[in-house]
């Protein structure tokens, strides 16, 4: 006997998804990442990558020093140029220092229950197998650049018939209605016992037939009255009235009058298009190492600055770089590879990943300016400077 499946115009049952192969324990919000299943066939070894042989850049000249310590001052509203203009460079240290970076680009998926207005679309869900997770194509962005992107799952979409509709009803129509309707009940009892009185009728018989009556009737005048209320620019009255239109009445800001609003979750269309969302997220994770150098210039500094590429490879999975003349950046490739294939693995698929090593050119100038001794950096490709005591500045207020 071949298994019997809901259609897919019925609304399905509350854990039908959980019974779709590889979207078990799927959640409205999302159910956190899928692990990316085990590769077919074995992976390759990450092979070592070419040793550079260029460590040195040039000196930096003393002209460029000067010029990038007057673009510094002069980007500064409260500094004197004069500093920059008048002192005298006595000294140039280079504390060239490299900058290791490892990018890691993954993809991970994620799903959850998901739901539209209905549209037309096909409904066809248990048509056929759905693919797993990880089955599903997606197109992915050029390497090591973040992108989202959200796809409906083949065979998971049905069609939900929504049958509640969401009416109108404000705190005053509300109010307005129950003091209506109790009315009505007080004048319905006292008319019962007349009745019942003189006629000798049962009383809770005549109960049900005034209330029945009287709460149609009421709930009809109540909300004749509400839908509309009087306007507020003219009072009633309707004279020359551009607001209500000289009618003297202002409609449901809400309903328009229409005493009910579109259903923003349907779209006013009743039917609903239910399906598993598949959620694609590709992200370049990346981490640094700075060697530690002795300037006295700020490691937080060099971060947004560039220097010279002396080495850069990419793989499938990388091989920590080895023949580093400074044993400081082979000992964080080593370790950061390994914290990224350990920590990125587990959760999503690593795609690709690169490592980079730049040298940061690095200038400690010393200059005198008014008999006194001072000094500022100049590091980086774009020649940026900093100069935590610079010597004239003044005191600005902002009237």
């Amino acid at each position: 006997m071949s298994a019997v499946y809901p259609p897919p115009t019925a609304p399905p049952a509350a854990n039908v998804f959980n019974n779709v192969p590889g979207y078990e324990g799927t959640i409205s919000g999302g159910g956190g990442y899928l692990p990316p299943p085990m590769p077919l066939e074995p992976v390759a070894p990450p092979q070592p990558g070419p040793v550079p042989d260029n460590w040195v850049i040039p000196s930096l000249a003393e002209d460029v020093a000067r010029d990038a310590f007057k673009s510094y001052a002069s980007s500064h509203c409260c500094y004197s140029e004069s500093p920059a203009k008048d002192g005298v460079i006595t000294n140039m240290e280079p504390y060239d220092t490299f900058r290791y970076r490892l990018e890691t680009f993954t993809e991970s998926r994620s799903t959850e229950w998901s739901q539209k207005p209905y549209e037309g679309e096909q409904a066809d869900f248990y048509t056929q197998t759905a693919p797993r997770p990880w089955e599903v194509p997606a197109t992915a962005p050029e390497l090591f650049t973040n992108h989202t992107q959200e796809l409906r799952v083949p065979y998971t979409s049905s069609i939900k018939i929504k049958l509640i509709l969401y009416v109108n009803i404000s705190i005053f129509l509300y109010f307005c209605v129950c003091v209506c309707v109790c009315v009505c009940v007080c004048v319905c009892v006292c008319v019962c016992v007349c009745v019942c009185v003189c006629l000798s009728v049962c009383l809770s018989v005549c109960l049900s037939v005034c209330l029945s009556v009287c709460l149609s009737v009421c709930l009809s005048v109540c909300l004749s009255v509400c839908l509309y209320k009087t306007c507020w620019a003219c009072n009633g009255s309707g004279e020359n009235c551009t607001s209500c239109k000289s009618t003297g009445k202002e409609s449901c800001r809400t309903c328009d009058g229409h005493g009910t609003k579109k259903c923003t979750t349907c779209d006013g269309k009743r039917q609903l298009l239910t399906f598993i969302q598949l959620k694609v997220e590709w992200s370049n994770k990346v981490d640094d190492y700075v060697v530690q150098q002795n300037s006295g210039l700020k490691v937080d500094d060099l971060r947004s600055v560039n220097g010279k590429k002396l080495f850069q490879n990419n793989q499938f999975l990388l091989y920590p770089l080895l023949g580093f003349p400074n044993p400081a950046i082979g000992e964080a490739s080593d370790r950061l590879i390994k914290e990224h294939q350990s920590k990125y693995a587990q959760t999503s698929r690593i795609l690709q990943q690169r490592q980079t090593v730049e040298l940061i050119p690095i200038t400690k100038v010393s200059y005198k300016w008014k008999g006194d001794s001072h000094l500022y950096f100049v590091y980086g490709n774009e020649h940026q400077v900093s100069a935590d005591n610079y010597p004239a500045t003044c005191c600005c207020v902002v009237q």
